[in-house]
């Protein structure tokens, strides 16, 4: 044999470039196991931060509860975030609106608002129909809205 030594010294490279590697991805392992620890303990804080901003409205299922019998109550878990600028309109059965029906309103907290309305005939129920529009980024989104009231 003309270099004895030769298989020898492939065998170390290999081995050595082998460990280099393990090495390297020993790292990368122990840096992604960081940052999915890092990322755990963000999401669980998002968590209880909206658990905390959250508020529970309760809605009877009819206008009237009845003595001694069981009652719908509808909860309804909304969370408290700010919301970005936004239109506030009355709209019709076609759900149509326009800039004549635009409803000045007030906004009373980060998620809140108020609007006066003032029904237009004495019936029974008024029907209260608004629309917010949130105009982001070039979309139009609508958000169609609909309650009920006895007039008296």
């Amino acid at each position: 044999m003309k270099y004895p030594l030769l298989p020898l010294i492939i065998s170390i490279c290999l081995i050595s470039c082998n460990n280099t590697e393990l090495e390297k991805l020993n790292r990368k392992i122990s840096s992604l196991e960081k940052q999915n620890d890092s990322l755990i303990n963000i999401i669980s804080k998002s968590e209880l931060e909206k658990a905390k901003n959250t508020q529970l409205y309760l809605i009877p299922k009819t206008f009237e509860l009845k003595s001694n019998k069981a009652n719908i109550i509808e909860g309804i878990l909304s969370e408290i975030q700010e919301y970005p600028e936004f239109e506030l309109h009355y709209y019709n059965e076609a759900n149509i609106y326009d800039d004549s029906n635009k409803i000045e309103y007030e906004k009373t907290g980060d998620n809140k608002f108020e609007f006066e309305y003032i029904p237009k005939e004495n019936s029974a129920n008024q029907e209260i129909k608004v629309v917010v529009i949130y105009k982001v980024n070039n979309s139009k989104i609508n958000l169609f809205g609909i309650t009920n009231a006895p007039v008296k």
